[in-house]
Order: structure tokens, then C-alpha cells, then sequence
């Protein structure tokens, strides 16, 4: 039962970023973060956390990430803010 619970959770979750807004889901919910509303980002040790202005939060599971891919998940997220401010 544990496995097909991971199974699922991987299955209905997923990041995509466009170039007008990042969107998430997570099981049934669905959120989007249009880059220029885009108030903070934290870098945590296993995640990436963008923050919109109204409190909307998309977290990004980064435990699989090497060195390198975390590095450009993060300047990947630093232009879109850039560019939709």
C-alpha cells in the first residue's frame, strides 16, 4: 500500500514553468504563480520555495538534485522573476 501511495504522489505531482507563470500540482490542487507577482524565494536544504504577494506558495522538491541541477533550477527561477518584474 506504501508503494502505490509513492506511486501515486509522483504520478499527480508536478512543476512546469512558462514564461508568463509557474504552475504546481500537488494530488488535486492546482497552483499558479504569475512570475511578476513572485515576492521571495527561499532556497531550503531539500527545496526550492517560490512565494506570490498573496501568500501562495509552490514548494520544489529538490532532494534528487545534484549540485549542478540545483544550480540551475535556481538561476532558471532568478531570470523568470528578473524578467517578469
Amino acid at each position: 500500500l506504501g508503494t502505490f501511495v509513492a506511486a501515486a504522489a509522483g504520478a499527480v505531482t508536478w512543476v512546469e514553468a512558462r514564461p508568463g507563470v509557474l504552475t504546481a500540482r500537488r494530488w488535486f490542487v492546482l497552483t499558479t504563480i504569475p512570475w511578476n507577482e513572485v515576492t521571495r524565494v527561499d532556497s531550503w536544504r531539500d527545496a526550492v520555495v517560490v512565494w506570490s504577494g498573496a501568500g501562495a506558495r509552490i514548494v520544489i522538491d529538490a532532494k534528487r538534485l545534484d549540485a549542478q541541477q540545483r544550480g540551475v533550477l535556481e538561476r532558471t527561477i532568478a531570470r523568470h522573476v528578473r524578467e517578469g518584474a
